[in-house]
């Protein structure tokens, strides 16, 4: 996939995206004020609500009735919406429930260090309106738009960036997910398990973020790309176009490291972090997680392992039969677009090598004592290429609906089918 193919990225049908976010922006009024700051408007001419009248739940149905003249966000405004001030705030409570991160700062950057991460921000009426919703639909999500931010800019500090490329940086990384507010609500619940039809509307969101900032004429076109780019992977392995290191931006280049690491450190600790990191370090520039590995602690107790590493030969045979799958049927592999597979399957083989994952050295895991390094080491590059293994098979079924090569691969898209039952029946 290349630069080019990112705009014709399936994603939702226009009329879903403005849906969506119409339910958010009106669940929203039930709580706070939303007040039209003019009249709300059809591209027919009809009047919705005039100016001074309040946007909630009541208007919801009328409003999908019709396609709107404006996006809903530039004809109203939020009561008490997101500005610098609650950016400052809210990061400073979420630096001093963090010690080991905010001693960092202090020891290893210069100045105002928030300042410098939301005090020139750019926020327009209709971001502090989007902004505002994210913070009331999902608190995680911007608490995580926080985090990035503060770690972009320090590893832009410490990768020498100019002041206007950490603004732009500092822009796209407190803005990266506001796509997720356009496609199924059901994905800002951190309870909901994703299934594939849901793990494909994820997808979407960087092209449906980068849509938005550049709609809104203010930001820099650096700003729109980076965020473009945050789930791209310097090996061509990311999403939505497949972009290798080179073809994407230094600021693409660290929102997409950071954004990862934070994820995973969130959700799996920091041990379960360093292995990944180390093991599918070809994911990302080395200039950066060299950095990474110069100035972040990722050390943590053996018992704060998140995993039951009992399930190592289960999570290796299950590994193992799709890789072995693929090298089955990939002779029949004749479109273009399974060269991903190749790539993606290839990663997570050199993944295997580096910690010498093998049957007898599952055999030996198994027989001896759980939870040593080892034990750890191969848990966590099993379960990270399982992850990626479902990424790369839910890429490949989107493109496969549209991609008449791919569907005369009858072999190949048959595996594919059952492959991707599988990692989702579990």
């Amino acid at each position: 996939m290349t630069q080019q193919q990112d705009s014709d990225m399936a994603v939702p049908c226009e009329d879903g995206v403005v849906e969506q976010y119409l339910k958010h922006v009106t669940e929203v009024g039930d709580r706070r004020a939303i007040t039209a700051t003019e009249d709300i408007c059809s591209t027919s001419g009809v009047k919705l609500l005039a100016a001074g009248y309040q946007v909630n739940s009541s208007l919801l149905d009328k409003l999908l009735r019709h396609k709107l003249l404006k996006p809903i966000d530039h004809s109203c405004v939020v009561e008490n919406a997101i500005d610098s001030a609650y950016l400052v705030s809210r990061a400073r409570e979420l630096l001093n429930e963090q010690k080991e991160f905010a001693a960092l700062i202090e020891q290893e950057t210069t100045g105002d260090f928030l300042h410098a991460c939301f005090g020139h921000m750019q926020l327009p009426t209709a971001i502090r309106n989007k902004l505002t919703v994210l913070a009331e639909q999902a608190p995680r999500l911007i608490d995580h738009s926080l985090w990035c931010t503060m770690g972009s800019i320090f590893l832009g500090q410490k990768l020498d960036m100019n002041m206007v490329e950490e603004r732009h940086l500092a822009s796209a990384a407190l803005l990266h997910d506001i796509g997720q507010l356009h496609i199924d609500h059901r994905i800002l619940d951190p309870k909901e398990r994703l299934d594939e039809a849901l793990r494909r509307q994820v997808q979407t969101h960087p092209v449906i973020g980068g849509s938005i900032i550049d709609a809104l004429d203010v930001y820099d076109k650096a700003v729109s790309r980076a965020v473009l780019e945050h789930h791209e992977r310097a090996d061509g392995s990311g999403y939505p176009g497949g972009l290798r290191g080179d073809q994407m931006s230094l600021a693409g280049r660290i929102l997409s490291f950071i954004e990862f690491s934070l994820g995973i450190r969130q959700s799996a600790g920091a041990r379960h972090l360093a292995i990944v990191i180390r093991t599918y370090a070809h994911q990302f520039d080395p200039v950066i997680t060299r950095v990474f590995w110069e100035h972040f602690n990722v050390a943590e107790p053996l018992e704060k392992y998140p995993f039951d590493t009992r399930d190592i030969p289960a999570l290796y045979a299950r590994l193992s039969d799709i890789l072995e799958g693929w090298e089955a049927v990939q002779e029949h592999a004749s479109a273009q677009a399974w060269t991903l597979a190749e790539r993606d399957f290839r990663a997570i083989r050199r993944a295997f090598s580096s910690v010498g994952l093998a049957p007898d050295l599952i055999e030996d895991l198994e027989a001896s004592e759980p939870d040593s390094e080892a034990h750890l080491e191969a848990c966590s590059v099993l379960r990270e290429g399982l992850r990626q293994a479902r990424e790369a098979t839910d890429i490949l079924s989107r493109a496969a609906q549209d991609d008449p090569d791919m569907r005369k691969d009858t072999v190949v898209l048959e595996w594919l089918e059952n492959t991707t039952q599988a990692l989702n029946a579990r």
